[in-house]
């Protein structure tokens, strides 16, 4: 068989091709095929090299000359390996262009073969690269993966020390102001002095507040929860007492309805109920009028159990209810104090447990605030 391309041009292009004459004698062959076979086999027969496993067709230009097209499945009778590629032929001889079929890499190996015996457009050469690429890729996101668990837990462990240490010295200005401003005490001090120790009082009070929700939120890492069977009713009338005097004091109204029992972490959920419970007495109506009942869903994920908290508020803008739960960010600074902190803690706790938090609202209608927890 005579090339027309040059036998080097024609062997970058198929490095694993075999030409053979008019009578199925191999007269030359590709560099990869010599390497698999582990010899050069110019002078064989063709059907001494191969088996035709598809089609139906002997390896003879007269049989092969059938199917124009069609592709062809040879099996190497010395390697176990099979190739597939196109025959054609001519007067003066035929030729087969093909490549080995391997999906396994360990089998690309046993062969001898590597990708720089491929063609460039070769698919199986494609192939093996994409598999190479991906394996790589997926190390690299693991050693990635590994590297930001442990810088997380890192600034877990700086987050907590970092609080506790700021704690203590806090704790000791909110005790000593609460004693200097004691009614047993007989200090005598001037107004001016009173009104700057109350508020240095508060300052640290706030600031402790901040402190503590920045713990829980450095804390409240998903996976090692433990979730316990919660009577959710009798959790949420616990929450109600601890606000009894606000409640007392703004002739607030609180209707419990009954409340579906859930598995879940009660130290967590309890944060979150107390935040919504002080954000309706703090933002409500005049008086504050709040109803708590929950509510069964089947969401994408499965079952699921809402707990509604909806208050008489004066309601939150559409454009602006995402931002309710971001840190340190208050909707209504001036009604009443505040951290900022409290929602955006609550729909982080509630992620660690597989739940959400979300609001429903209209101005002039009240707040819907809610918290859903796998059932």
């Amino acid at each position: 068989m005579n090339f027309e391309l040059g036998k080097d041009s024609f062997s970058s292009l198929f490095p694993f091709f075999v030409a053979f004459g008019p009578d199925s004698i191999i007269e030359a062959t590709g560099p990869s095929f010599q390497r698999l076979l582990g010899h050069d086999p110019v002078g064989e027969p063709l059907d001494g090299l191969f088996a035709c496993r598809t089609p139906s067709a002997t390896l003879t230009c007269e049989s092969i000359r059938d199917y124009p097209g069609e592709l062809f499945v040879l099996d190497l009778k010395a390697k176990q390996i099979s190739f597939r590629g196109q025959m054609c032929c001519m007067d003066r001889g035929g030729c087969f262009a093909g490549a080995p079929w391997i999906l396994d890499e360990k089998d690309l190996e046993q062969a001898g073969l590597g990708l720089e015996d491929f063609a460039i457009n070769d698919p199986i050469g494609e192939l093996f690269t994409a598999f190479r690429a991906q394996k790589a890729a997926l190390h690299q996101t693991h050693q990635l993966s590994e590297m930001l668990k442990e810088r997380n837990e890192r600034l877990d462990m700086f987050a907590a020390s970092l609080a506790h240490d700021i704690r203590n010295p806090l704790s000791v200005i909110q005790t000593g102001t609460e004693f200097l401003q004691g009614s047993d005490l007989d200090l005598d001090l001037p107004e001016k002095v009173m009104s700057l120790i109350k508020a240095i009082h508060q300052s640290s009070r706030k600031a402790n507040e901040i402190v503590s929700a920045l713990l829980l939120l450095a804390n409240s890492n998903p996976g090692g929860v433990e979730k316990v069977p919660t009577k959710m009713e009798d959790l949420v009338r616990d929450c109600i007492r601890s606000f009894q005097s606000v409640i007392e004091e703004k002739n607030a109204q609180i209707t419990v309805e009954s409340l579906e029992d859930c598995s879940t972490h009660t130290p967590w959920v309890q944060r979150i109920f107390d935040n919504y419970i002080s954000n309706a007495l703090k933002y409500g109506g005049t008086p504050p009028n709040l109803r708590i009942r929950s509510e069964a869903r089947r969401t994408r994920f499965g079952p699921a159990l809402r707990y509604w908290f909806e208050d008489n508020g004066p309601g939150i803008p559409r454009d602006r209810q995402d931002e309710v739960f971001r840190a340190f960010k208050r909707l209504e600074p001036d009604r009443a104090e505040g951290t900022g902190l409290g929602l955006s803690m609550a729909k982080r706790i509630a992620e660690s447990m597989d739940g959400s938090v979300g609001v429903e609202s209209e101005p002039g209608k009240g707040s819907r605030f809610y918290l859903e927890l796998p059932a």
